[in-house]
């Protein structure tokens, strides 16, 4: 089937949602220890960027466990990341490296009809080769939001830049998209040094 068409159909569809509900989940694994627990609850505002999440999270370091819960209300138009992603940083350079991680990653991306479902599939093993550029300026971003009070507890910005920097053997990337051309779910597993298993479900 068309990926690209599919592609474009997601892309519109999600641009012209409001709301956004969904639930987010991540689990790293090293060895037999469960180091890292997170769930995120959310409901984003596209109009006025706002962002309401109750987060739970379990870190197990060292034999060391903590448990943190708490409800966060965030205007994400105010983080330097959300602007990172709109392109508000990016040098004349960066926007090439990151056409070609673009590219890359659309040339590896499969689509696969199963029922009244359509799989995007993506080894994210090999397109994270050729991100070495743009993890560079991700690193140089994440810099840049250090000492905010409002943005300290964006530990996800560290664990997606430990994941552009870690070798795996297996990566993949599976997006689970409804007859309505929206998404219903992502779920992302990687088995290296930890075993990461994530997943967001939306609801509509």
């Amino acid at each position: 089937m068309n990926k690209i068409k599919v592609l474009y159909d997601v892309v519109k569809t999600m641009k012209k949602k409001e709301i956004i509900n969904g639930i987010m989940n991540l689990e790293v694994v090293n060895g037999e220890t469960k180091v890292v627990s997170f769930s995120n609850e959310f409901t984003r505002n596209t109009v006025d960027g706002t962002l309401k999440a109750k987060i739970s999270k379990e870190i197990n370091m060292d034999g060391n466990k903590v448990k943190h819960e708490t409800n966060a209300d965030l205007n994400v138009k105010d983080c330097p990341f959300h602007k990172f992603h709109h392109g508000e940083h990016m040098r004349h350079g960066h926007k090439f490296s990151k056409a070609l991680f673009m590219l890359n990653a659309l040339n590896n991306l499969t689509a696969e009809e199963k029922g009244d479902k359509t799989i995007l599939s993506l080894d994210l093993k090999e397109v994270l080769k050729e991100g070495k550029e743009l993890k560079a300026e991700f690193h140089k971003h994440h810099q840049g939001c250090e000492g905010k009070q409002e943005f300290g507890a964006h530990k996800h910005h560290e664990f997606i830049k430990k994941f552009l920097c870690e070798e795996y053997e297996t990566a993949i990337l599976n997006v689970t998209v409804n007859k309505a051309s929206e998404i219903e779910n992502i779920q992302v597993s990687a088995n290296g040094e930890n075993i990461i298993n994530g997943s967001v479900n939306f609801t509509w």
